[in-house]
């Protein structure tokens, strides 16, 4: 069975995505994608983490301010994790629907993380496109994502634990 999400920004550019549910709850959902559309890899110490044609498992629960994905490589090894902000997702039957805030954390396989987006996302909070609530949420996920993975916390287990078939 087959999943859209579609994540639009404050300038209403809409990105959109199709994937596999691997499973489904009335709690979460987890979905399995190849990356795709990346204007540029993302390369952290030298080594390619994240690139079109690897494949992407994202992992969606319900009510969090954030979608956690894990990263395959071509050879099915885990390069890491990428936790994108995003408002809580909607459930449309089909259909996912959220709103990117820009912010988003990497995680390295040795729990090392890093966080993108902070300047774009302070610029558009200053500039008053974000309610304060939103913004204020916001920073805290990131507060409390970066203080789980430097406490071995985040991400859970059975997110470090999933693995995927090497098909090729």
């Amino acid at each position: 069975m087959r999943i859209h999400i579609t994540q639009k920004n404050l300038w209403g550019n809409l990105s959109e995505r199709e994937m596999e549910i691997i499973y489904q709850s009335n709690k979460m959902v987890i979905a399995r994608y190849p990356v795709s559309n990346l204007q540029s890899p993302l390369i952290i110490d030298e080594s390619y983490v994240l690139e079109n044609g690897f494949t992407a498992v994202a992992f969606i629960e319900y009510g969090n301010w954030y979608i956690t994905e894990k990263i395959f490589d071509f050879q099915a090894r885990p390069t890491g994790f990428l936790i994108n902000l995003v408002t809580p997702v909607e459930e449309n039957l089909t259909f996912l629907n959220t709103m990117d805030l820009f912010i988003k954390v990497w995680v390295s396989p040795s729990d090392q993380c890093r966080v993108f987006g902070t300047n774009i996302f302070r610029n558009i909070a200053k500039d008053g496109l974000l309610t304060e609530t939103v913004e204020k949420i916001a920073l805290e996920t990131v507060d409390t994502l970066v203080s789980g993975v430097q406490k071995g916390a985040f991400p859970p287990r059975f997110v470090k634990d999933f693995c995927i078939e090497n098909n090729g």
